[in-house]
């Protein structure tokens, strides 16, 4: 007979539905759990973006710091600073000797400064020469406006080498 008792119980129990309390507190609970899931999910999905972003303007830097490190040292020439990289041709006395500049996405910007930062002279004693020779500064610098913060400030990564002309060192 008790066990009677019992399944009347839970049937009775069972058609009756849940209560208002009961579906406020199970609401309560789920909120709990899945706000901070979302957070989550926006701020790594966040992190991605700023990834492929950051990697796209690597890539860019240092295909065209690469491309302009193979020219020969003489005919590489002193490039203003932060001079776009589409107007790197009128620099170069020849034009085939530009690199080529393939397109890329127009939110990225590369600038490019060629400077030289040492000289060798005939004159081992001259105040401007140097032990290392000729050398000219190559640097990219890539700049673009990152989704990930809205677009309130822009980014920029810079690549620079050392180019030497090869003769020998003092």
């Amino acid at each position: 007979m008790a066990s009677n008792n019992r399944l009347r119980v839970v049937v009775e129990h069972a058609g009756r539905g849940f209560s208002l309390l009961e579906v406020l507190i199970a609401a309560v609970v789920l909120s709990l759990v899945t706000v901070p899931l979302f957070t989550s999910l926006h701020t790594g999905h966040q992190g991605m973006e700023r990834i492929v972003e950051e990697s796209l303007a690597s890539n860019l830097g240092t295909s065209l710091l690469s491309k302009l490190s193979l020219v020969a040292f003489s005919k590489l020439p002193d490039v203003p600073t932060d001079t776009p990289d589409n107007e790197l041709g009128k620099y170069f006395t020849v034009k085939a000797d530009a690199p080529f500049i393939e397109p890329y996405p127009g939110d990225y910007r590369r600038l490019v400064t060629i400077e030289q930062v040492s000289h060798r002279t005939d004159d081992p004693g001259a105040s401007e020469n140097s032990q290392w020779g000729n050398l000219k500064l190559i640097k990219v610098k890539v700049v673009w406006l990152p989704d990930y913060l809205n677009r309130k400030s822009s980014r920029e990564l810079v690549f620079q080498t050392l180019v030497s002309d090869d003769t020998e060192v003092w």
